[in-house]
């Protein structure tokens, strides 16, 4: 079986210092599957307990494996993304 994910970058700058720092999440979905797990929201809360002080600039990106039809890995990588965004909204 292989293994596929969401990949969800996070940009924090510090006005004061001019730094900016780049961290990387992986939620990985089960074959043909874009539902949200106990584990996927343990690494979203995880997001959630960053210093929101400095705005944060999120990139979510839904990707499959390269079974099936390409329209449906389309709609299903899209499906993921959306899920992971709604649930991160919910925060």
């Amino acid at each position: 079986m292989k293994l596929l994910f969401i990949y969800i970058f996070l940009f924090s700058s510090s006005v004061l210092w001019a730094q900016e720092e780049e961290r990387r999440f992986s939620l990985y979905f089960e074959n043909d599957k874009a539902e949200i797990t106990q584990g996927h929201i343990t690494i979203l809360d995880s997001i959630k307990k960053l210093d929101n002080k400095n705005k944060l600039d999120v990139h979510i990106k839904g990707y499959t494996n390269t079974v099936g039809e390409e329209d449906y890995n389309l709609e299903l990588s899209q499906q993921r993304a959306t899920n992971v965004t709604n649930k991160l909204r919910e925060f």
